[in-house]
């Protein structure tokens, strides 16, 4: 799951992610990663609009945000 942090690391482009915190407490977080060192990523929260620390052994899932398109008539 590494991989996938490094490479949005690079484009900058936000993930979704599911993550599991100390108390086993499960949300649901839009994030930027800016930086991937060890077992740890910082990234900045569109959440909580602020700059976070996860563990990756705690993020359950995590994926691209969805863009979706305008329809037009």
């Amino acid at each position: 799951m590494k991989n996938i942090f490094l490479r949005h690391m690079q484009t900058a482009e936000p993930l979704e992610v599911i993550y599991m915190d100390g108390h086993s407490r499960i949300t649901q977080r839009q994030v930027t990663v800016y930086e991937c060192e060890g077992n740890y990523i910082k990234v900045y929260c569109h959440t909580r609009r602020e700059k976070r620390i996860f563990r990756l052994d705690h993020i359950l899932s995590a994926q691209p945000v969805k863009k979706y398109k305008a329809v037009h008539d």
